[in-house]
């Protein structure tokens, strides 16, 4: 069940691009590499809060994604005490080839409990036929929602509501959990509806496709609010773009060790202080 308004649950997301000005690396350890290649993950959690961290592996192969599946796991079975980590993927075209998702788990050793995939604004977000596929597989589909092309402002005014709408509906039909991650990394310069646009304006189109989710019954979807972390000596601050807790179900961090000529970070040094300032949101 979704938590409470104010009770978040913390959890890492999946990325395709980041950071231009960081360059890729295909160091043997944490490192994220260009858009078309590949990386896996893996997330480590604690009993409210999820992190991840991210990994070179098979270049150009599989993409995988570090993402809290605590929903996932009630939706298909419970995990033992010992059950301490849980992997997520993107898996590119596994929506519409699932056999691609067992070649991915034979290679990893660990069937991923959640298989996400990137949809960008103008196109149908959910596929019926996509989203089973995905479930028939033991996974709970997360869709990473870009708005290229379409201004938070004209979305928090209702200019596309029949749009969303539509796709609300979609969702509402289609019964089972879906993780909805809208607009990430929104705190980076890297994307259009990132730094440029106002705080109070992301929040105001956060609010609004909420809301109309929610008129329509929806409630199947799980929305991940998914900032990168605060980085480059705190000049990417995150924490005026929340929502706030009636809005969210999940929330997540991205973070990138590049490697190479960029010196090698702990986990705790990347995640430590963006952590923090996470959990008291």
């Amino acid at each position: 069940a979704p938590p409470k308004p104010g009770r978040r649950r913390a959890a890492p997301s999946a990325r395709r691009s980041s950071d231009p000005a960081a360059r890729p690396c295909w160091a043997p350890h944490l490192t994220l590499v260009a858009p078309t290649a590949a990386f896996t993950v893996v997330i480590r959690w604690a009993p409210r809060t999820v992190v991840g961290t991210e990994r070179n592996w098979n270049r150009g192969r599989h993409l995988a994604a570090a993402l809290l599946v605590l929903a996932a796991i009630a939706a298909h079975g419970t995990p033992s005490a010992e059950a301490r980590v849980a992997l997520g993927a993107y898996i590119p075209g596994a929506e519409r080839h699932p056999s691609r998702i067992d070649a991915y788990a034979r290679k990893v050793g660990h069937a991923p409990l959640i298989v996400s995939t990137y949809k960008d604004w103008g196109n149908r977000p959910f596929e019926p036929e996509e989203l089973d596929r995905v479930w028939r597989h033991g996974a709970v589909p997360m869709i990473t929602w870009e708005p290229w092309g379409f201004p938070l402002r004209r979305i928090a005014r209702g200019r596309y509501d029949r749009y969303v709408r539509a796709a609300a509906r979609t969702a509402a039909r289609w019964r089972h959990p879906i993780f909805l991650r809208f607009a990430h990394e929104m705190n980076g310069d890297w994307y259009p509806w990132g730094a440029a646009t106002p705080a109070g304006v992301y929040k105001a189109a956060w609010r609004h496709l909420v809301r109309i989710f929610r008129q329509v019954g929806a409630d199947n979807v799980r929305w991940v609010w998914n900032p990168y972390v605060n980085s480059r000596g705190g000049r990417l601050p995150f924490t005026a773009y929340f929502p706030g807790g009636s809005w969210v179900d999940w929330t997540g961090l991205d973070a990138v060790n590049w490697g190479g000529a960029f010196p090698w970070r702990t986990f705790k040094q990347m995640i430590g202080r963006s952590y923090r300032q996470m959990v008291r949101l």
